[in-house]
């Protein structure tokens, strides 16, 4: 939907719907950037009403309005433990510091690089390998959830995610997975 026009003092000013076009693009990529605030670090999800912190290990999801955990209402948290191939899961050591970037937060681990990026369509997960892990079999990843929410999986094959009221809130799905040569 185009935004309003810029009126005639604006154009008088140097403005125009070039410029006008550019700066509400830019105003809409800013507002999913993670920052700090006095809780750590942070990104708001205007569009899906929710806010991601970044802590040391792992995120925390709140809704958005919330400021840390949730007051009376619901929190869930993910933390990345272990990846490799089954029967050789390698536990991650080392608490790591979350590095943001704009929209993008990573967690760098040995061998593996943890990101969440955030934006209008919601907090997308994603996991970089550096190099191909030992041993055969597919590629595994293991966490831990935390919070208020209970999982249930779907039909389609994605988690739900429900709030103590039966509420579903947030949703775990659209995995794709794509090798080094770009194949998914």
């Amino acid at each position: 939907m185009p935004g309003p026009a810029v009126d005639a003092a604006a154009r008088t000013a140097g403005a125009d719907e070039s410029w006008y076009q550019q700066v509400s693009t830019q105003m809409e990529r800013d507002e999913y950037k993670a920052s700090l605030n006095t809780l750590g670090l942070q990104a708001p999800n205007r569009a899906q009403n929710l806010r991601t912190y970044f802590r040391d290990g792992g995120i925390e999801v709140v809704p958005r309005e919330s400021e840390g955990e949730a007051e009376g209402g619901w929190r869930f948290t993910w933390q990345t433990a272990h990846w490799g191939r089954p029967g050789r899961l390698d536990a991650f050591e080392d608490v790591v510091k979350p590095t943001a970037q704009g929209p993008r937060v990573s967690y760098e681990h040995s061998g593996l690089t943890e990101w969440y990026e955030n934006g209008k369509d919601g907090l997308e997960q994603g996991f970089t390998v550096d190099a191909r892990p030992e041993g055969k079999g597919p590629l595994c990843l293991a966490g831990r959830l935390g919070g208020t929410l209970r999982a249930d999986l779907a039909d389609d094959g994605a988690v739900d995610l429900f709030d103590p009221d039966g509420a579903r809130v947030l949703r775990y799905g659209e995995l794709h997975v794509w090798d080094a040569n770009g194949v998914e």
